[in-house]
């Protein structure tokens, strides 16, 4: 298993890989709420906030995906996930 990224512009570029499919854009979008997340859930270390937010934004890239096969559109600023 690969380390976890520690920057944003690492996951960012991680998670583009992962997720081919969606535009840079969008996975920008979901790292930063997913960190934004992570670090209003952080009580522990730095390590955890980037594990947790690395979760977080795959689920919200999954639905994303999902939603982007199904040929439905997501408004700008709407949220990824329901």
């Amino acid at each position: 298993m690969a380390p976890t990224p520690r920057s944003r512009a690492d996951m960012v570029a991680v998670l583009s890989t992962e997720f081919p499919a969606l535009d840079a854009e969008t996975v920008a979008h979901a790292v930063d709420h997913a960190v934004h997340v992570a670090q209003q859930l952080n009580g522990g270390s730095e390590d955890l906030v980037w594990v947790r937010a690395g979760v977080l934004a795959r689920d919200h890239l999954d639905v994303a995906l999902h939603r982007a096969r199904r040929g439905l559109e997501l408004p700008p600023g709407a949220p990824l996930a329901v």
